[in-house]
This record gives C-alpha cells, sequence and structure tokens, in this order.
C-alpha cells in the first residue's frame, strides 16, 4: 500500500480562531487552510484541560488534522462523520467544520 505524502504546512501560517458551543459545551477551534482555501488542521479544546471531553476533541481533531495532510479529501472526512435525523451534525468537529464553511462564505 502506498500512501499519499504528507503535505506539511509552514511553520508559522494565518489560522482562525472560534468559539461555539454544542450540547451544552463550550468549544474553542482554531484551523489552517491549505494554499487552495480548504482546511488542513483543525485544533479543537473544550471544557477543562484533562477532562475526557477536552481529550477527546483534541484527539479527534489531531485525527482529522492528520488525515487531511495525507490526502484525505475535505467531503470524505465530513460525509463520514455522524449526523442526526435532521441532517445536522452530531459531534463537534462536524460543527466546527460547518462554522468555518460559514466564516469562508
Amino acid at each position: 500500500m502506498t500512501l499519499h505524502p504528507r503535505e506539511t504546512l509552514p511553520n508559522r501560517r494565518p489560522s482562525e480562531s472560534f468559539i461555539f458551543e454544542h450540547e451544552s459545551v463550550a468549544y474553542h477551534a482554531t484551523i489552517s487552510r491549505f494554499p487552495n482555501g480548504s482546511i488542513a488542521e483543525l485544533f479543537l479544546d473544550a471544557g477543562k484541560i484533562g477532562s475526557a471531553v477536552n481529550v477527546m476533541a483534541h484527539d479527534a481533531a489531531v485525527v482529522f488534522s492528520i488525515a487531511r495532510q495525507y490526502g484525505t479529501p475535505l467531503e470524505s472526512s465530513k460525509s463520514a462523520l455522524l449526523k442526526l435525523e435532521d441532517n445536522s451534525c452530531a459531534g463537534a468537529i462536524g460543527r466546527a467544520l460547518e462554522i468555518a464553511d460559514e466564516v469562508r462564505t
């Protein structure tokens, strides 16, 4: 199996930060983009440092970011995330990506 080479990002790069609430939890998200404008990485923190929700949000965002940098299409990631009956995002990463799209347009 051949892996797509990792698209590395500059050490210093522009980013966008925003705060949102999802399922009664406050999140702080920061995204950086590839030169083409698509999301390259997501940092996500929530709740108290070291809490279960903080660890899960942080680790899931890291996995998402690594997948993006190894070539996983953004739409593939978005479509794989859990949705509710009304087609809204069930989780914080999905909600953060929705907000990032809204900010961009």
